[in-house]
């Protein structure tokens, strides 16, 4: 992903992204700073493009992925213990 396309994206649903590079000399790394337009109080900070895209996506779908991720491994717990417990 590039960051130029999820701005542009974010950009769309009414929140901003801002790169900041970091110190190269200090060892720094780059973080995404994301804000909602018309929330002053609805921010956050990721390390990486793909984390910045997932926080906004969670923000406007209330979590959405987070949803998704509990049921997903639900369902891998138990394919592993039917696989475990019956030998298939």
């Amino acid at each position: 992903m590039m960051i130029s396309e999820i701005k542009k994206w974010a950009k769309g649903l009414g929140y901003t992204i801002i790169k900041d590079k970091g110190d190269e000399a200090k060892n720094e790394p780059v973080q995404y700073y994301w804000s909602k337009d018309d929330d002053i109080n609805v921010t956050g900070v990721a390390p990486s493009v793909s984390k910045v895209a997932k926080e906004i996506y969670n923000h406007f779908t209330e979590n959405k992925w987070v949803e998704y991720q509990i049921e997903y491994k639900k369902k891998l717990e138990y394919k592993k213990f039917e696989v475990n417990e019956y030998g298939s």
